[in-house]
């Protein structure tokens, strides 16, 4: 599923979206769920593998963004306590071991449609870099990561507010476990870190892997309840298969009119006869 825009953080926050959910939960009584999917995800050690440059490793990474359609949605990661050959690796300007990534765009589709095997391809919305950071030091290590990459994401068909976006290497040298969403016509999503011992170069580029698990959470969504007091509401999501394309939306109830599927996951199908049931909404309705 290829455009012409490239990734990036090789450090991948890219788990971000993604799966987002794990055990079901209930919206509020009296109120129905609509809009974008605001969302934050948390991971242990995340790290990026650079052919024969070593490896850029953190400690830990957190993203906040939002699905903003049935296929699409945008993130900010950081990683924290980042380091590469013994040398902190930060921002320009940080004072700290910490790596932000410019805002990454993402897309759903499947990896393998007749397994219901999902992903979530991820790519810098301002190219070519995702990112750029340096490691000073003896020598100084300047990067900058860009290119494509891919995770796959968890629960898939499921109503559930939490899951796990997984990007890892194949076992392969230099290869990661997806390179593709499924597409005939596709070129291969790759990372690419340029690096210099000197900030105004020569630069040289490495191939990477990303090498990242993420637990994803739907933050709940706020309205007014009575008397306009603020409430909130826990906001159970779903990465629905079975089409062209898989979406991001809500299988909530239909209290009136026909409606096409009959369990609280949209799964199993119904004559189209009966009154109320459950009806699948892409994102943002």
């Amino acid at each position: 599923m290829k455009r012409m825009r490239l990734f990036g953080l090789c450090l991948a926050a890219m788990f971000a979206f993604s799966a987002m959910f794990v055990a079901s939960a209930q919206a509020k009584k009296g109120h129905v769920n609509t809009g974008n999917i605001k969302f934050h995800s948390k991971s242990g050690i995340a790290f990026l593998e650079l052919e024969g440059a070593g490896k850029v490793e953190c400690e830990s990474s957190e993203a906040a963004g939002e699905i903003t359609s049935a296929t699409e949605g945008h993130l900010i990661a950081t990683f924290k306590k980042c380091a590469s050959e013994g040398k902190e690796c930060k921002n320009k300007g940080e004072a700290t071991a910490t790596i932000v990534t410019k805002p990454i765009g993402t897309v759903v589709g499947y990896i393998n449609k007749a397994t219901k095997t999902v992903g979530t391809e991820f790519f810098a919305t301002t190219p070519p870099y995702d990112a750029e950071f340096e490691c000073p030091g003896v020598p100084a290590i300047f990067n900058k990561t860009k290119g494509q990459v891919i995770g796959k994401l968890t629960t898939p068909d499921e109503m559930t507010t939490e899951g796990k976006s997984i990007l890892k290497n194949s076992g392969l040298v230099n290869k990661q476990e997806y390179e593709d969403l499924q597409d005939p016509v596709a070129d291969k999503d790759l990372l690419v870190s340029e690096l210099s011992a000197k900030e105004t170069g020569p630069f040289v580029e490495h191939n990477g892997v990303q090498n990242v698990t993420s637990t994803v959470t739907n933050d709940p969504q706020e309205f007014a309840g009575k008397k306009g007091k603020k409430e909130k509401a826990a906001d159970p999501a779903e990465v629905k298969t079975g089409g062209a394309t898989p979406e991001y939306g809500r299988c909530r109830v239909k209290k009136k009119g026909k409606y096409k599927v009959g369990d609280s996951n949209c799964q199993s199908p119904v004559s189209g006869k009966e009154k109320g049931g459950y009806e699948w909404y892409p994102v943002p309705s």
